[in-house]
């Protein structure tokens, strides 16, 4: 298949039919609120070519391994933020060691994780679409038998791998791993 550069793309030029499946930091990037400082101008080149398919009648889905990876994620930046606000380290042999699991113990921490999860998860369950991933051990073993023709990592492989099952081959990703999977076009921004 292909790979698409959207900052020159002209989103005119893509069929109203066509679908589009987004990768996890795409969600991360939009929904998340932790990375609106970390390259702007990539980010609003996703914004707008995401804002333009959904005015034009797109579909636009996520996986729910993308919404799982996406939570985790959530949590995880909010636990280290948290180490760094407030002096301590992850690191398990430094003596201001201060665990995932002590983070996780914080009962004023998890509500404010919860609400900012909340927020998020509502947001990307009403502007896309779902596309449910049912991984079994059949799909297990086939990301292990060909792990070494494919640069996914586990979450990727199995989102990637429900979607082509249904038809979905456009995947909006930063992710370069996909650009190695012939069988997607993948749509990206410098």
């Amino acid at each position: 298949m292909a790979a698409f550069d959207i900052s020159t793309l002209d989103v005119n030029s893509i069929p109203q039919e066509t679908s589009f499946v987004l990768d996890t930091n795409i969600l991360f990037f939009l929904h998340s609120g932790f990375y609106s400082s970390r390259n702007p101008a990539i980010i609003t080149t996703y914004s707008n070519f995401i804002s333009k398919l959904l005015s034009r009648g797109n579909k636009l889905y996520i996986t729910t391994t993308s919404i799982q990876e996406f939570l985790l994620g959530f949590e995880r930046k909010s636990y280290k933020l948290y180490v760094s606000a407030n002096g301590y380290s992850m690191r398990s042999r430094d003596s201001n060691f201060f665990s995932i699991k002590d983070y996780r113990a914080l009962s004023a921490e998890r509500n404010n994780v919860k609400r900012n999860m909340d927020r998020a998860l509502y947001e990307v369950v009403s502007y896309y679409d779902i596309q449910e991933c049912k991984i079994n051990l059949e799909d297990i073993d086939k990301m292990v038998q060909t792990y070494e023709r494919h640069r996914y990592d586990p979450m990727d492989f199995f989102a990637v791998h429900e979607c082509k099952r249904n038809g979905l081959i456009n995947h909006i990703s930063d992710d370069s791993d996909f650009q190695y999977d012939p069988s997607i076009n993948v749509y990206y921004a410098r």
